[in-house]
């Protein structure tokens, strides 16, 4: 994926790692700050950063509407 197509409010994921990055902010000099979630469980796991260049290349695909949907997101994080 192109750091370009990487979206605020969008979620992303990687098989490989077994996780779902929920992207909340892009900073002006290019850091994803992002929830990441257990592809299997939609449990929250950790919060993170990285540059987008690190994000593009972490990134198998965007979430589909139904992963989005099961994800159990912190009441701190629901608004």
């Amino acid at each position: 994926m192109n750091t370009n197509e990487i979206e605020v409010g969008e979620c992303y994921v990687r098989r490989r790692a077994g996780a779902i990055r929920q992207v909340f902010e892009i900073t002006p000099d290019g850091i994803v700050r992002y929830r990441a979630y257990g592809l299997d469980s939609r449990e929250y796991v950790n919060s993170g950063s990285c540059s987008t260049n690190a994000f593009s290349n972490w990134v198998e695909r965007k979430a589909t509407p139904e992963e989005i949907s099961q994800l159990s997101v912190p009441k701190t994080y629901a608004d």
